[in-house]
């Protein structure tokens, strides 16, 4: 059976999908480098475990967890290890891999020489990787959809310019954009077969 050739598609359609990118793209850098939600506290302390400590030490070394209490610290009965940061202390309650990928952008985005120092560095530094997932997402739906390019541009200028995708990744840091494509590939894994 002869492959069907997908029609090209109009000027005005790619026109405005080019502006929503453009758009999106403007909207996740001016907002990338700002404060963000209060939490991003917690995620620059952990990060900074994970940069200088290394991801097996970011939760405490064998010392955290005295002989016996394990299940004490588990149910909330004992303390259970803190990471200080500016005079505060957090408990770390993520897993390895956002720990992991926090590390590194802070180690990139908080060495010498960078265009960006202090609080713009640190800010960029844990809201970068949800901002990329942003752009994994949309890309990996461009590429999923790419029988249909119609659908496919709508669904990957939908999540791009969407504002619960840029606000919660570029304005308030959260790490749900990373995960988005993950999420995304599974889902169109589980319903190719």
């Amino acid at each position: 059976m002869p492959q069907k050739i997908p029609k090209p598609l109009s000027a005005p359609t790619l026109s405005w999908a080019a502006l929503a990118f453009v758009v999106g793209t403007f909207l996740r850098l001016y907002f990338i480098s700002s404060q963000g939600a209060w939490d991003t506290e917690y995620w620059k302390a952990w990060a900074t475990a994970a940069a200088y400590s290394g991801i097996t030490q970011a939760y405490g070394g064998p010392e955290s967890v005295p002989t016996a209490d394990f299940l004490p610290q588990l149910l909330g009965n004992k303390p259970r290890f803190e990471v200080p940061f500016r005079g505060r202390d957090y408990v770390i309650d993520y897993p390895p891999l956002a720990l992991a990928v926090w590390g590194e952008s802070w180690r990139f985005f908080t060495s010498k020489p960078r265009p960006f120092r202090g609080a713009e560095a640190e800010n960029l530094a844990v809201k970068f990787p949800p901002v990329v997932g942003d752009f994994l997402s949309a890309g990996l739906l461009l590429y999923a959809f790419r029988a249909d390019r119609r659908k496919a541009l709508q669904l990957a200028v939908a999540y791009w310019i969407f504002p619960v995708t840029w606000v919660s990744s570029a304005v308030l840091g959260n790490f749900d954009g990373f995960v988005s494509p993950f999420l995304l590939l599974a889902v169109l894994l589980a319903t190719s077969s």
